[in-house]
Order: structure tokens, then C-alpha cells, then sequence
């Protein structure tokens, strides 16, 4: 199974133009060297997607007010569907841990 989680920016929201320019539509996310079952690789995890819906969607203090809200809505939106697989990812895993551990 692949450890990675793929955020792809063009089939949720409108990518801003910055991001299609520079080809960041989609970005891997790996979490095979963290420990999911604990506190501080969980955290680790966020903090990955938060930076890669950062590089997929571009920043929020360039360009017009248009494409510095676009950004800044696409990265919201990527970090609630980044979230919602973190958080299948992170049950998945604790579930392999618990049955491990019978």
C-alpha cells in the first residue's frame, strides 16, 4: 500500500492562475516514516497537508484581490479534504496497531 496522499486541486475548487502557471495542481503527501497511532505524528501529518495545500493552491498575499481570495479558498477547501483522509489514515492505522497488539 502506498504511503502517500495525493491533494489534486483541480477537481475540487478553481485553481488560482498562479498555481496553474507554476503546475502545482496535485502534490504527494507521504506519511510512511511517521507513527500515525501517536500524538506527534499525527500532528507531523496536518502540518504536511497544510504546507501542500499551501504549494498546490499558492498564497494568499500575491496577485489581485480575485486570485488572493481563489488561493485562499482553494486552500481551505483542500485542507478539509486533506483532514477528512488524514483522519481515514489515522483510523486505519490504529486499527492495524490494535489488532496487531491481540
Amino acid at each position: 500500500m502506498t504511503k502517500t496522499i495525493l491533494l489534486i486541486a483541480a477537481a475540487l475548487v478553481s485553481i488560482p492562475a498562479n498555481a496553474q502557471a507554476n503546475g502545482t495542481g496535485s502534490v504527494e503527501v507521504s506519511y510512511a516514516d511517521l507513527d500515525l497511532t501517536s500524538a506527534a505524528g499525527q500532528t507531523v501529518l496536518i502540518k504536511r497537508l497544510k504546507d501542500a495545500s499551501g504549494k498546490v493552491c499558492g498564497n494568499d498575499f500575491r496577485g489581485s484581490q480575485l486570485e488572493r481570495s481563489q488561493a485562499r479558498q482553494c486552500r481551505n477547501t483542500l485542507n478539509r479534504v486533506a483532514q477528512s483522509r488524514a483522519q481515514v489514515v489515522i483510523a486505519m492505522r490504529n486499527s492495524d496497531a490494535s489488532l496487531a497488539a491481540r
